[in-house]
């Protein structure tokens, strides 16, 4: 049958020209895989926290930054999926390094070995001082816009009472005391509670 044929012919056709037309998609995107991953490509991350290598216990550093910025050169393929949570910049390691002021180069880990980097800033000057702790017990101030006139103040209970500082032995000897200015945007008659800043005084 005559008719048989012809449409066995265009199903046919159809057919061969799907598989054609999936066997050239499938090889285009084989070639432009390669292609993507032996093209070099350059991405800069920006706001990657800076943290401090290895360094002594007993001492306290200054003037580091909290952030930098990393440019990324390696295959397009790789580069694409790296974000900042991938990698680290820290500062070499100083373990027994001079006091006073330091340079020291920023230092990027956890990178793929195809990827080469460029830290800016590159280095950074750093204060390397003895390091202090010491405890203060928390005071208070009462505001007297905080609480009406017609009654009185019978206990004020802090959380916590104390606090435990850490710094410089230069800065810390500045601190005379800590304490919270207790405040309201309306007089109060009844007891309350809230939340406030600590305040370090020199």
């Amino acid at each position: 049958n005559a008719w048989v044929i012809r449409i066995t012919s265009l199903l046919f056709a159809i057919g061969l020209f799907i598989y054609v037309q999936n066997e050239t998609n499938l090889s285009l995107s084989y070639i432009q895989g390669t292609q993507s991953a032996s093209i070099d490509s350059t991405e800069t991350i920006t706001n990657v926290p800076v943290i401090l290598g290895e360094h002594d216990e007993d001492v306290f550093v200054t003037g580091l930054p909290e952030k930098a910025e990393v440019r990324l050169t390696g295959p397009q393929n790789i580069i694409s999926q790296i974000t900042h949570e991938n990698f680290q910049v820290k500062t070499e390691d100083f373990i027994g390094a001079d006091l006073g002021d330091q340079t020291l180069r920023l230092v990027v880990h956890n990178l793929p070995e195809e990827v080469s980097y460029q830290v800016i800033p590159s280095q950074v000057v750093v204060r390397i001082s003895p390091k202090e702790t010491r405890t203060f017990p928390v005071e208070y101030d009462v505001s007297p816009s905080a609480v009406s006139k017609d009654v009185e103040i019978d206990s004020v209970t802090l959380n916590p009472t104390e606090v435990t500082l850490t710094g410089s032995a230069e800065t810390m000897a500045k601190v005379d005391r800590v304490m919270v200015n207790i405040t309201s945007n309306e007089e109060r008659a009844e007891s309350f509670e809230q939340t406030y800043r600590l305040q370090i005084l020199d």
